[in-house]
C-alpha cells in the first residue's frame, strides 16, 4: 500500500512497523523494526523502503486506511539493516 500523501517536518520519519529483513527481533524491549514509508524533505540519513531498527519511546503511532504507521523522529532509528543481494 502507498504511504499517505503527507509533508513530514524535519526530523520526522514514518514507519510501517514489520520484521526485521535479516531475522532480527526485538526481545521484549521497547524496540521495533520496519520499513521507512516516508521521509521529511531534508532526511539525508534514511530513504523510502530502508528496513531499519528504532525506539518504540516517543513514537507516535497513526492509522491510514487500516496501516498502522509509527511517526518518530530520526534520532530514534538505532540503525538501518543492509539486507543481501
Amino acid at each position: 500500500m502507498p504511504a499517505p500523501d503527507l509533508i513530514l517536518q524535519k526530523p520526522f520519519i514514518l514507519i510501517e512497523s514489520g520484521s526485521s529483513g535479516l531475522g532480527g527481533y526485538p526481545s521484549g524491549s521497547s524496540l521495533n523494526f520496519g520499513e521507512v514509508v516516508l521521509t521529511n524533505d531534508l532526511c539525508e540519513q534514511y530513504a523510502v523502503g530502508d528496513n531499519v531498527m528504532f525506539t518504540t519511546v516517543g513514537e507516535v503511532l497513526v492509522t491510514y486506511d487500516g496501516v498502522q504507521y509509527s511517526l518518530v523522529e530520526e534520532k530514534s532509528i538505532f540503525y538501518k539493516e543492509v539486507l543481501p543481494p
